[in-house]
């Protein structure tokens, strides 16, 4: 199996004029998953950020705060308080200002098919998100990937990524 991994250099301008630019990675691009099983989905962020997020966008809606993750303390939102974890993974060592995050979604269902965002931010307003793409939407066939497409989100540019069944 061929493992992409989503790379997005954003830079930031803050009120002060100073630019910093953040990198979020975000993998596997795409998954293929059986029913009743869990599948996981990481992130990582490199300008130190101690605010995360995982949105779910079901086509035809708009996004939706699944949960925040400020350090190592998980807030998740009613509708995924059960059947998903969020968790903070180890810093790579000798470099403390990369952040990762993880996403499991446990005994996946048909209901689950959907675009997943992580997010990462400076402070705890979510309007000031950085944002980044990953994608789960339909179309595995025998288990490898059959199709490729991009999605656009909301005014940020398409990133790649590819469909995958449950």
């Amino acid at each position: 199996m061929i493992t992409v991994v989503l790379s997005l250099t954003v830079c930031i301008v803050f009120h002060t004029g100073v630019i910093q630019t953040v990198e979020v990675i975000q993998w596997p691009s795409s998954i293929c998953s059986q029913p009743n099983t869990s599948m996981d989905m990481h992130c990582s962020q490199d300008a130190g950020y101690d605010y995360m997020y995982w949105y779910r966008h079901l086509q035809g809606e708009g996004p939706k705060l699944m949960c925040s993750l400020i350090g190592e303390s998980a807030s998740y939102e009613a509708e995924f308080k059960s059947g998903f974890r969020v968790w903070r993974t180890e810093n790579p060592e000798g470099m403390s200002s990369v952040r990762q995050w993880s996403l499991t979604v446990q005994m996946v269902q048909r209901k689950d098919q959907a675009v997943y965002l992580c997010a990462a931010s400076p402070h705890g307003e979510q309007g000031c998100s950085t944002l980044l793409q990953y994608h789960i939407l339909g179309g595995c066939q025998g288990g490898s990937l059959w199709h490729l497409a991009d999605v656009a989100w909301q005014g940020v540019s398409p990133i790649g990524g590819g469909t995958a069944q449950i």
